[in-house]
């Protein structure tokens, strides 16, 4: 009896143990069962794009660099680190004492300038009348003393036949000559009144030339006087501003930088084994360290001619010593379809996380929408 009762308890225990199997084995399949499913677009989503934690937002076209144009102290300062500015607003002033000084001097030296050339203007204009009025004398003169040369010639005839005295004779040669040679200084007064109005040409075409030098002076002058006040060249934040009143700054040194983060784009580098998978034009979803749950898109703009390593300072050598594969990377342009995120900026240098769409050659319906 006994015995009866110890089979049946281990035949229960049994079958206890057999239906907590099923149930955890039941459990088991339907959590694998359920993870799946929970997982399969995650699946799918890996399996449909490629990714890269080497990268970075690249700033190399938002990062402005500010320099004067002129040498000065400056005499005040118009922006703090991290202000945000907008194009044309005043970043500082520079002394603008001796550029004033300067614009004046020039204004003055390009007026008598313009005042010479006026001068020499009317000068011309003065010989013009003078060499008229010369040449009507000249003319008139010319048609008196053709006159005198033929009644000289024919009181010369009378003479010789008597029916003249000699001293008529002698008045009217003598009146030819004369006229003869008033003629002539007509001539030489023409003559002489035509070099000084080329002359007078000649000095206008070199003093032009040097009032264009001047004026040219004075628009220089007007310009570095416009440029003692620097302007921002763009919108974007002030970034390492080292520029302060009563600094003296040189030209063509950055003073401070200005970040246009309108302008900026993802660097990502791919292993080439990867590269043949990435398309022009393919969707990229990019996430940010910095911003976590948030997600930006973009799409792949264009490759670098190159792996990274044949543009480094020091490319390797690998035809000589040993030689060991190492995968090698290529950047890839990513652009951001959205201009700019202001409650979420990307700053140059963060790092991210691009994932491309792989473009199948098979997938007629995708490259068709490229």
């Amino acid at each position: 009896m006994e015995n009866k009762t110890l089979e049946n308890k281990s035949i229960g225990k049994k079958a206890n143990n057999k239906t907590k199997k099923r149930v955890i084995l039941t459990v088991s399949a339907l959590v694998v069962i359920i993870g799946l499913i929970v997982e399969i677009p995650t699946i799918r989503f890996m399996l449909t794009h490629i990714d890269t934690d080497d990268a970075f937002v690249e700033g190399s076209s938002a990062i402005v660099p500010v320099a004067p144009q002129v040498k000065g102290q400056v005499l005040k300062v118009f922006v703090r680190d991290n202000q945000y500015v907008k194009t044309g607003d005043p970043l500082f002033t520079i002394d603008p004492s001796d550029y004033t000084e300067n614009t004046y001097r020039a204004d003055a030296r390009y007026q008598a300038g313009k005042n010479e050339l006026k001068q020499i203007s009317l000068s011309i204009s003065i010989q013009k009348q003078m060499f008229m009025k010369a040449g009507y004398e000249l003319k008139a003169d010319t048609a008196m003393n053709t006159l005198n040369e033929e009644n000289a010639a024919r009181y010369a005839s009378l003479w010789k036949n008597n029916a003249v005295s000699k001293l008529s004779y002698d008045e009217m040669k003598t009146r030819y000559e004369i006229s003869s040679a008033k003629v002539k200084a007509d001539q030489a007064t023409v003559r002489q009144i035509e070099t000084s109005i080329e002359n007078l040409k000649e000095e206008l075409k070199t003093k032009t030339f040097a009032t264009k030098a001047l004026e040219a002076g004075y628009s220089l002058a007007r310009i570095n006087l416009q440029r003692t006040t620097v302007y921002a060249p763009c919108n974007g934040y002030v970034t390492k501003k080292n520029v302060n009143a009563g600094v003296y700054v040189m030209p063509g040194i950055p003073y401070l930088s200005i970040v246009n983060l309108d302008h900026v784009w993802i660097a990502a580098n791919f292993k080439e084994t990867d590269i043949h998978k990435i398309k022009i034009g393919s969707p990229v979803i990019i996430k940010v360290d910095a911003y976590p749950g948030k997600i930006f898109r973009g799409h792949v703009a264009s490759f670098q001619s190159g792996s990274g390593s044949a543009f480094s300072l020091l490319p390797p050598e690998n035809a000589t010593g040993n030689f060991i594969k190492v995968v090698q990377r290529v950047p890839v342009k990513i652009v951001l379809d959205k201009a700019s995120y202001t409650d979420t900026p990307l700053y140059p240098g963060l790092s991210v996380y691009p994932y491309v769409l792989i473009a199948h050659a098979s997938d007629k319906s995708y490259e068709d929408n490229q």
